[in-house]
């Protein structure tokens, strides 16, 4: 593996002894013994180091002496410190290399990777979450400066070889945001102080024997948990957790250093695949509470390890779950289908009750005026003389009485659908808790009295069809009965 500042060192001396080597994501640091000073030019050494970052290298003749220094930033920096190291003929000493990292493009350097890995490895899972939160925005890569590095990589963030160019795939749709404050709503975490997400840890092609990977699977392990378990919680670098599913299990993981975390990280893919399906979409109450059960009867309350069937398990008992359900719907759906029918046959009854007393009434009429023709065609060979002023004034009598039946019949229909309209609304009430309210409104639309159609419902045009027809019937026979009343008392006059 290649080590930079290995090759930085090596401008200066061929006999060197390394003294210590440390990085992390701000900087790497060295110390080295040199025997044999030699003296690079800066473009050697610059070209050791990626641009975006900044050089500094210390040369201390002994312990106790004054620094000779060389600053990448500051101008002439190299040529001072090249005439100094010249005019003072030193040969052997101590020489510090610190490189700063800089930002950018999204895009952070590793100078020695197996150094870095060290460093994550030391970190407990507090800090590991916060040193990556922090150079964390959409995604982060890191270069490392070794050509032949081989890329691996989560959702967001890679490793990749030094110059060589990744196009992150990113989470998709999901909003980080909402799926914590989703997750805090089923789960009681302390997740929300991070902006990460499972997806950003979670390596897909895991290879065990490396040790960077397998630290971010140790994280990511214990992570996804906060967004599955009923409690969990990091306190003085402990995860504590709680999980209430077919048995409650609690327990206390030690975190305070990833390398040593006793978990099976085997688990994690299984874990992963769990939580991707519970934040998928659909009722996310019903399917965490159905996994926090499976879990529970297949989890190893030490070691988190999972069986790999578990997530069979989850998605054949939704299975079984939605099927109960659908069944307990269509029962619903046909029960209330039932009631509406009902309803609708109530609502024709009502019409056709209304119907009935304009017929009734008519007939009655009609009835009583045929009476009237034929008693008088048959006697007198004509009809008309058959009214007299007596008949004329029974005749009105009858049209009297069948405008109060009218009136009394529009207001029976009215009564009659406002009880209708109570009871309609009672059954909508009695599905809000059982059905959505868009279905509901759906299912109710078709029988719905108010319903309008061109602006009329049926009843409201039924009522209003009919007392038309009913009034000019009415209002037709008493034009008849007048223009007879005239016609009899001219006649009458005339015969004076």
């Amino acid at each position: 593996m290649n080590n930079v500042c290995l090759n930085v060192i090596k401008l200066f001396s061929t006999s060197f002894e390394i003294i210590s080597e440390k990085e992390d994501c701000i900087r790497f640091i060295a110390e080295y013994q040199i025997n044999n000073l030699m003296l690079p030019s800066e473009a050697e050494v610059a070209n050791l180091i990626n641009s975006r970052d900044k050089i500094a290298i210390y040369f201390f003749e002994t312990d106790d002496a004054e620094s000779i220094d060389y600053i990448s930033t500051q101008a002439n920096s190299w040529s001072d410190f090249i005439t100094e190291l010249q005019t003072n003929n030193l040969q052997q000493g101590k020489i510090k290399i610190l490189v700063e990292k800089k930002f950018g493009n999204g895009q952070l350097s590793i100078y020695d990777i197996d150094k870095f890995t060290e460093y994550i490895n030391s970190l407990s899972l507090s800090q590991f979450l916060a040193v990556i939160n922090e150079s964390f925005n959409t995604f982060l890569i890191f270069e490392v400066q070794d050509k032949n590095y081989l890329q691996w990589e989560t959702k967001t963030i890679a490793f990749i070889a030094m110059n060589s160019t990744y196009n992150m795939s990113d989470i998709g749709n999901v909003n980080r945001t909402n799926r914590i404050n989703e997750a805090r709503s089923l789960c009681y975490c302390d997740i929300e102080k991070y902006k990460l997400l499972p997806e950003d840890l979670f390596c897909f092609q895991f290879d065990e024997n490396n040790l960077l990977q397998k630290a971010f699977h140790e994280a990511c392990m214990l992570y996804v948990f906060s967004f599955i378990l009923d409690y969990s919680a990091i306190r003085q670098d402990i995860y504590e957790y709680k999980l209430n599913g077919f048995r409650t299990l609690n327990g206390f993981i030690n975190t305070k250093q990833l390398s040593k975390v006793d978990i099976d990280i085997n688990s994690c893919k299984t874990v992963y695949e769990i939580y991707q399906w519970l934040y998928s979409g659909g009722n996310n109450i019903d399917k965490i509470n159905i996994a926090r059960n499976i879990i529970s009867l297949n989890i190893n309350p030490t070691t988190l390890r999972v069986e790999p069937s578990a997530f069979e398990s989850i998605l054949s008992n939704y299975k079984i779950y939605e099927k109960e359900n659908v069944k307990q719907y269509l029962q619903v759906r046909n029960k209330l289908s039932e009631l509406l029918i009902d309803l609708q046959a109530k609502i024709s009854d009502i019409v056709d009750s209304f119907i009935g007393d304009f017929k009734k009434n008519m007939l009655t009429l009609i009835s009583f005026f045929i009476s009237v023709i034929v008693i008088r065609v048959v006697s007198k060979g004509d009809f008309i003389g058959g009214f007299t002023n007596e008949i004329i004034g029974l005749s009105f009598v009858f049209l009297i009485i069948s405008i109060g039946m009218l009136l009394y019949s529009r207001w029976e229909l009215t009564k009659k659908i406002d009880l209708y309209n109570k009871h309609y609304d009672q059954i909508k009430d009695r599905y809000k808790g059982v059905l959505s309210s868009i279905e509901l409104e759906n299912i109710f639309d078709e029988c719905d009295p108010e319903k309008n159609n061109k602006n009329e419902s049926f009843v409201a045009k039924q009522k209003k069809l009919y007392t038309w027809i009913w009034f000019l019937s009415i209002f037709l026979l008493i034009i008849f009965l007048v223009v007879v009343y005239f016609k009899n008392n001219d006649i009458s006059i005339c015969c004076k």
